[in-house]
C-alpha cells in the first residue's frame, strides 16, 4: 500500500519502497497521487522512480561502497537512491537542490540516519561538481566489479536482473544483448498516430509546434523532437481528435491486416489496437472483447475523441468463453495476448524487477490457449494475428509453433502478403518482430496467420 505525500521526493521513495516489497505498478501509484502534485512537480515525481528503477542496481552499488561495510540500512540506500538519481540522471537539478533535499528527506523518514545521508550526498555532489569543471574525471566514481562474471558486470552497470541478462545473452549472444540492454534503459519520446480520418501526417507535421520525425514502418507515425509539450492531453490536436499516442511497433497492425470488413480484437486492453484499426478501416464492424469493463471503459470516449462513424462495439468477457457462432465469420481476429511485458521496459523500469524466470513458460500456455480460441471465429480465407510486447521465444515462435501443430487449416503469411516497408522484420514464414535496439520501437512480436479457404 503506498502512502501518497505532495513532496514528490517522499512519493517516489514510498512507491520504491513498496515495490521493494512486492508486484506494484508505479504508473498506477503516479496517478493516484498526481491530484496532489502540480505539473514540476509530477513530471519530477515520474522521473525519480522510473529512473531510480531502470538504474537500480547500479545505484545500489555506487551507494553500497560508500556505506560502513558495505550495507546502508534499508531506508538509507532507498533514501540515497532517490538523491543518487537526482544527481546521475537529472542535469536540471542542482546539487546543492539535491543534497538539501535529500538530507531534507532523510530527516523526516529516518532522522537518526540523516548524518549519514547527507555525507555520502556531499561526497557524491562534490564529484559532479567536479566532473563538470573537467569532463575527464569520473562521476560517479564508481567501484570496479572485479568480483563479478562478464554477465555479472551487465547485469550491475545495466541494471538488470541475473537472470534475464543471461537469458538475452543466450538468445543473441553477447554484443547483441548489450545492446538491447542499453536501448531498454533510454527513455523513449511518445510517438504520435495521426488519424487519417481528420488529417494527413504531412499536414499535421507542418502544423505541430515542435519538429516530427516521420517513422519509418507506419505511414501515420511521428516522434517528436526539442523540448517537452507538457502532458500529451495539452498538446496541439488532441481535443480535435487529430492523433492518438501509440508505438510504433503496435502502429503497423493495420498494415498486416487485410482488407476487413468485420474485425474480432480478443484481448482489447485499452483499445489502442482495436482503435489504430478502426481509424484505418472506418466501415468494418469491429468487436473489442476483454475480461475488464474498466479498461473496456476508455475505448468509447476515445472513440468519440477521435470521430469514429462507427465505433467498436465492446463485450466484457473471457475470449475463451464466447460462442463463436456458426459459420465463423470474422475476416480478421487478433489475439495481443498478456505477456510478460519484457519488450517495453524501457517505457516501464518496474517490470525488470516484477518478472521472474518461470513467467514467460507460464504465461504461454494462456497465450495458447487465447489464440486456440480465437482461431474458432476466422472465416475460411480470413486472417489471425498474434501479437506480445516481448522477446522470449517462449511467448513468440513457439506459441505460433504450437498453435499451427493443432490447427491445420491454418497456415502461417510470408513477406509477399505485406508491405514492402515490412519485408526486413521478418524472421520467417508468419513470424515478425521488432527490437529496441534495431528499430527504436518497443520489443514487439507478430505471429501472422490465415485460414485456408476450403
Amino acid at each position: 500500500m503506498v502512502k501518497y505525500f505532495s513532496d514528490p521526493r517522499r512519493l517516489a521513495l514510498e512507491i520504491n519502497l513498496a515495490i521493494a516489497k512486492g508486484p506494484t505498478l508505479p504508473e498506477e501509484a503516479l496517478r493516484s497521487a498526481e491530484k496532489l502534485l502540480n505539473d514540476r512537480d509530477r513530471r519530477l515525481a515520474h522521473g525519480l522512480v522510473h529512473e531510480s528503477l531502470r538504474h537500480r542496481l547500479r545505484l545500489e552499488r555506487i551507494i553500497k561502497s560508500m556505506a560502513p561495510g558495505g550495507k546502508p540500512p534499508k531506508k538509507a540506500l532507498e533514501i540515497l537512491k532517490i538523491g543518487l538519481t537526482q544527481l546521475m540522471f537529472m542535469d536540471r537539478v542542482p546539487s546543492f537542490a539535491a543534497v538539501n533535499e535529500t538530507v531534507r528527506l532523510a530527516k523526516a523518514v529516518v532522522p537518526y540516519l540523516s548524518g549519514f545521508v547527507n555525507a555520502v550526498m556531499a561526497r557524491l555532489a562534490r564529484e559532479r561538481e567536479a566532473k563538470r569543471e573537467d569532463p575527464e574525471r569520473l562521476f560517479p566514481a564508481e567501484p570496479c566489479p572485479q568480483d563479478l562474471t562478464a554477465l555479472g558486470r551487465l547485469s550491475t552497470f545495466y541494471s538488470y536482473p541475473p537472470w534475464l541478462v543471461e537469458r538475452a545473452v543466450a538468445d543473441l549472444g553477447f554484443r547483441e544483448a548489450r545492446a538491447l540492454l542499453v536501448a531498454s534503459n533510454l527513455h523513449p519520446r511518445p510517438t504520435i498516430r495521426v488519424n487519417p480520418l481528420k488529417t494527413s501526417r504531412e499536414a499535421f507535421q507542418a502544423g505541430f509546434p515542435t519538429p516530427l520525425t516521420p517513422t519509418p514502418f507506419s505511414p501515420h507515425g511521428l516522434v517528436p523532437g526539442g523540448p517537452s509539450l507538457g502532458p500529451v492531453e495539452s498538446w496541439p490536436g488532441f481535443a480535435e481528435g487529430l492523433f492518438a499516442i501509440q508505438d510504433e511497433a503496435s502502429q503497423i497492425l493495420p498494415l498486416l491486416a487485410g482488407e476487413p470488413k468485420t474485425i474480432l480484437d480478443g484481448c482489447a486492453g485499452l483499445g489502442g489496437k482495436t482503435l489504430a484499426l478502426a481509424s484505418a478501416f472506418p466501415e468494418a464492424a469491429i468487436v473489442s472483447v476483454d475480461n475488464s469493463a474498466k479498461r473496456l471503459a476508455h475505448i468509447p470516449p476515445e472513440a468519440m475523441r477521435l470521430g469514429l462513424k462507427n465505433p467498436p462495439r465492446v463485450i466484457e468477457g473471457d475470449l475463451r468463453a464466447l460462442d463463436p457462432g456458426r459459420p465463423s465469420r470474422y475476416d480478421l481476429a487478433v489475439v495481443d495476448a498478456p505477456c510478460t511485458g519484457l519488450g517495453v521496459i524501457r517505457r516501464h523500469p518496474d517490470i525488470k524487477w516484477n518478472s521472474q524466470p518461470g513467467d514467460p513458460a507460464q504465461k504461454s500456455a494462456l497465450q495458447l490457449e487465447l489464440l486456440l480460441a480465437a482461431s474458432r471465429f476466422v472465416a475460411p480465407g480470413g486472417r489471425l494475428i498474434y501479437s506480445v510486447c516481448t522477446f522470449t521465444d517462449e511467448e513468440g515462435p513457439s506459441v505460433v509453433s504450437r498453435f499451427l501443430a493443432q490447427s491445420p487449416d491454418f497456415a502461417p503469411l510470408g513477406p509477399v502478403n505485406f508491405p514492402q516497408r515490412l519485408k526486413d522484420l521478418f524472421t520467417g514464414p508468419g513470424l515478425m518482430r521488432l527490437w529496441p535496439h534495431k528499430h527504436f520501437t518497443d520489443g514487439f512480436f507478430y505471429g501472422l496467420l490465415q485460414r485456408r479457404s476450403p
